[in-house]
C-alpha cells in the first residue's frame, strides 16, 4: 500500500517556504484517489463533456497537468497510464510523425500545438493547461522555462525522481529536470537517476517505461513485468544546518510555486533588475566557482552547500559576494597566464561569458562592485625603489570596504563615479566639458543638468524631464567672449585656494547667476568660458559646501592636474617625487596637496585677477625669488602655499 504523507510533514513543508518569502506559497498538494489511484473520474461536469467530445481523438485514459509537472512528464505519464511501454507510439499516434527521444531537454521548440497535446492527453480546459509549460527558446543559449529565462543547458537529458515524493504524489517534477539542483526543493531528498539495483544500473529515461515507478531496465523474463520499484529506494536528504538559502535559490525557479511571484523584490536594490532566472543563473555560477575552489567537480550539477553559499552571498550583496570572489580569485575556468592579474576575478570572468543572459549593465555592475571592494581589501603593493618603476604604478580605482550599499546616499554618489567611467556616453561628456567624473556626477546629483545613461544611473540618481545635457545649456548660455573678461578655470582656481567648488560654480552658470562668455577654439568647455564679474564668483566660491563622500573618489592624473593646476605628466613628476601618493591619488590628497602647496599657473592667476602690473610669468616669478620664497620642487614650479599667501597679503591682493 502506498505510503501517504502525514499533515506534520505537508506543514514543515509550508512553513520552510514562508521563512524564505512569505509570498510564496507552496502549491503541492496530496491526491491519493482519482487518476493516480484507479479510474479516473472527471472533476466537474464541463470536464466530463469535454472529454466526451474528444472520444476517437485522446488517450483512453486521460491525464490532467499537475502542480510542477512538466510537458515530458505528463506524456510519460500518460504512456504509463494507457499500458504502453514507448511514449514513440503515443506520439505518433497523436502526431502523426515519429519522434525517438523524449527528455525536458528534447522538448524544446516543438512544433506540435497546444490543441493537439490537450486534446489527445484529455487535458480538462484545453489548450491553456498545455500552454504554460512549454519550453520556449529565447536565444542562443536561453529558454523560456514556466515564466523565467534559464540555459538549455541545465536541462537534463534524461530522467532523474525523487523516491519520496513519487510514493506519496504519484507523478514527476519538472525541477527535477534542472542538473545543478541534485534534490528535491520540497522534502530536500537527493535524487536518483539511474536505477538502484546494483545488477542494472541503467540511466533512467523518458524514452522507455515499465511503470513510472520502476526501472524502465529491470524485468521479469517469464512476464515481462517491471521488478525494481524506484520508491523502495529511498534516498537521504540534504545535510545543512538550514535549508532557508537553498529554499531561496529554488523558489527562483520552482514551477509549483506561482508564476507570477516577484521573488526578486526582496533582494538588494543593485539585483532587481534581473528576473528571476537570472538570479537563479547567478547564483549557479558563483556555485559552480565555489566547488571548483574546492575540488568538487560535479558533471552539470552544484553541490548543495555550494549553492547554500551562493544563494546567501546573492541575499547578502555586496559585501558576501565580495567575500566569495576573494575567496575563489584563483579559480579559472579555463587557466591563462594573464588570468589574475590587475582587478580580474573568476566571477566578473564568468558574468561577462554569460553577459547575452545577464546584460552589459549587470556585467559592469558586477565588475565596478567587485573591483572597488576587492581593491579596498587588497594591502598596497610595495614601493618601487626607482624613479622608472614609479611610472610602471598599477592602475587605482575607487574603492569600499564590502562594496556600496546604495541605500547609503554617499556610498550612490560613490559608487556612481565608479559607474561612470565606463559610460560612454559619460565619457562623451567628461571629453566635451574637460570637468572630472567626480564633478560631474555631482552635477547629475544636484539635478542641475541631464545625465546622459539612464540605463546606468536609473538607481542612482533621477533625471528630470526639464534638463538639458550639459555641453547644450552651456551654449545657450554663454555669450561671444568682450574684452576684459578672465578664465573662469583660472579664476575659481585663484580664488578656491585649497578648496574646490566647481559643481557649486557650474551650477550657477547653468541658472544663469553667474554670467559667463565663450572663447572660439576646441578646447573643453570648461578653458572656454570666462567672466567679467570676479567678486560675484568670489562670492560664490565662499558658500560651497565641502561634501566628506567625495574624499575617497581616487583621481586619474588628468583630475588630479585639473584640482591642483599642472599637466598630466607634472603630475607624475610631482608622484615620483613624493610629493602625492603613489597608490592611488584621492580627492582628498588633491586638497591636501592644494591646502600646502601653490603651483605656478595659479600664481599667475592670483597676479591676474588683482590686476598686478607685471604679467610677465618672467618676471613675477623673479620678484618672489627676489623676497626670498624659493620652490619646494622644480618642474613644475611649487611652492608653500602659506608663505605665498603671506606675500599676496603685503601686496593687498585677495587670493
Amino acid at each position: 500500500m502506498r505510503q501517504k504523507p502525514s499533515i506534520n510533514d505537508g506543514a514543515a513543508e509550508l512553513d520552510r517556504h514562508q521563512q524564505a518569502d512569505h509570498d510564496l506559497k507552496p502549491l503541492y498538494h496530496y491526491l491519493p484517489e482519482g487518476e493516480f489511484f484507479g479510474h479516473p473520474v472527471a472533476s466537474s461536469v464541463s470536464v466530463a463533456e469535454r472529454w466526451h467530445s474528444l472520444s476517437g481523438r485522446r488517450i483512453a485514459l486521460p491525464v490532467s497537468p499537475q502542480v510542477g509537472e512538466g510537458l515530458p512528464d505528463i506524456f510519460l505519464r500518460a504512456t504509463d497510464r494507457n499500458g504502453e511501454e514507448y511514449p514513440s507510439g503515443l506520439w505518433q499516434a497523436a502526431f502523426g510523425r515519429k519522434k525517438a527521444y523524449f527528455s525536458h531537454r528534447n522538448f524544446v521548440d516543438l512544433v506540435e500545438d497546444d490543441a493537439a497535446f490537450a486534446d489527445y492527453l484529455g487535458a480538462p480546459v484545453g489548450e491553456s493547461d498545455i500552454a504554460p509549460l512549454r519550453y520556449v527558446r529565447q536565444g542562443p543559449r536561453t529558454v523560456r522555462f514556466f515564466g523565467t529565462t534559464i540555459f538549455v543547458s541545465q536541462l537534463a537529458p534524461h530522467r532523474r525522481v525523487s523516491p519520496s515524493f513519487l510514493a506519496s504524489n504519484g507523478y514527476q517534477k519538472a525541477i527535477w529536470s534542472l542538473l545543478p539542483l541534485t534534490f528535491d526543493p520540497g522534502n530536500h531528498e537527493h535524487l536518483m537517476d539511474h536505477c538502484p539495483n546494483p545488477e542494472c544500473g541503467a540511466m533512467l529515461t523518458f524514452n522507455q517505461t515499465l511503470g513510472l515507478y520502476h526501472c524502465h531496465s529491470c524485468r521479469n523474463p517469464d512476464t515481462g513485468r517491471a521488478t525494481t520499484d524506484l520508491r523502495d529506494f529511498r534516498q537521504p536528504t540534504v545535510d545543512l544546518a538550514t535549508y532557508e538559502n537553498i529554499d531561496f535559490a529554488c523558489s527562483l525557479v520552482d514551477p509549483a510555486l506561482d508564476p507570477k511571484r516577484d521573488t526578486v523584490r526582496t533582494l538588494h536594490h543593485d539585483l532587481r533588475c534581473l528576473d528571476r532566472g537570472q538570479v537563479f543563473e547567478f547564483s549557479l555560477l558563483l556555485a559552480r566557482l565555489v566547488d571548483r575552489q574546492r575540488g568538487t567537480l560535479l558533471q552539470g550539477a552544484v553541490s548543495p552547500k555550494a549553492l547554500d553559499e551562493a544563494a546567501l552571498a546573492i541575499r547578502n550583496w555586496p559585501t558576501s559576494v565580495i567575500d566569495l570572489a576573494e575567496r575563489v580569485q584563483d579559480t579559472w575556468r579555463f587557466p591563462t597566464l594573464t588570468m589574475g592579474h590587475g582587478s580580474e576575478n573568476p566571477v566578473i570572468a564568468e558574468v561577462f561569458h554569460s553577459r547575452n543572459l545577464f546584460g552589459i549593465n549587470f556585467f559592469r555592475l558586477v565588475k565596478d562592485q567587485l573591483r572597488s571592494g576587492l581593491a579596498a581589501r587588497r594591502p598596497p603593493p610595495k614601493l618601487p625603489e626607482t624613479k622608472e618603476q614609479r611610472f610602471r604604478r598599477p592602475r587605482a580605482r575607487t574603492a569600499k570596504q564590502d562594496g556600496f550599499r546604495l541605500k547609503d546616499q554617499d556610498d550612490k554618489l560613490l559608487f556612481a563615479t565608479v559607474l561612470s567611467r565606463s559610460s560612454k556616453a559619460v565619457r562623451s561628456d567628461f571629453k566635451a566639458s574637460g570637468l572630472p567624473f567626480l564633478d560631474l556626477v555631482r552635477l547629475y546629483a544636484n539635478g542641475v543638468v541631464r545625465h546622459p545613461d539612464p540605463k546606468l544611473f536609473k538607481f542612482l540618481v533621477e533625471n528630470p524631464e526639464h534638463l538639458e545635457d550639459l555641453s547644450t545649456r552651456i551654449h545657450d548660455i554663454a555669450k561671444p567672449d568682450t574684452p576684459g573678461s578672465v578664465s573662469l578655470y583660472k579664476a575659481v582656481t585663484a580664488i578656491s585656494g585649497g578648496f574646490l567648488a566647481w559643481p557649486t560654480v557650474v551650477g550657477e552658470v547653468t541658472e544663469g547667476t553667474l554670467r559667463v562668455t565663450m572663447s572660439d577654439g576646441n578646447r573643453p568647455l570648461i578653458h572656454r568660458l570666462r567672466i567679467e564679474d570676479v567678486e560675484h564668483l568670489r562670492k560664490i566660491v565662499s558658500q560651497a559646501v565641502r561634501e566628506d563622500w567625495m574624499n575617497d573618489v581616487v583621481l586619474s592624473n588628468y583630475e588630479a592636474g585639473f584640482y591642483i593646476g599642472v599637466s598630466c605628466k607634472e603630475v607624475s613628476t610631482l608622484i615620483t617625487s613624493n610629493l602625492l601618493p603613489l597608490n592611488g591619488i584621492k580627492f582628498s590628497d588633491a586638497t591636501a596637496f592644494r591646502a600646502r602647496y601653490i603651483g605656478g599657473a595659479e600664481i599667475m592667476a592670483i597676479l591676474a585677477i588683482n590686476q598686478h602690473p607685471h604679467l610677465s610669468v618672467a618676471q613675477a616669478l623673479r620678484a618672489i625669488r627676489g623676497v626670498g620664497i624659493l620652490p619646494v620642487h622644480y618642474h613644475p614650479s611649487v611652492r608653500d602655499r602659506g608663505v605665498m599667501n603671506e606675500y599676496f597679503s603685503g601686496l593687498g591682493y585677495q587670493c
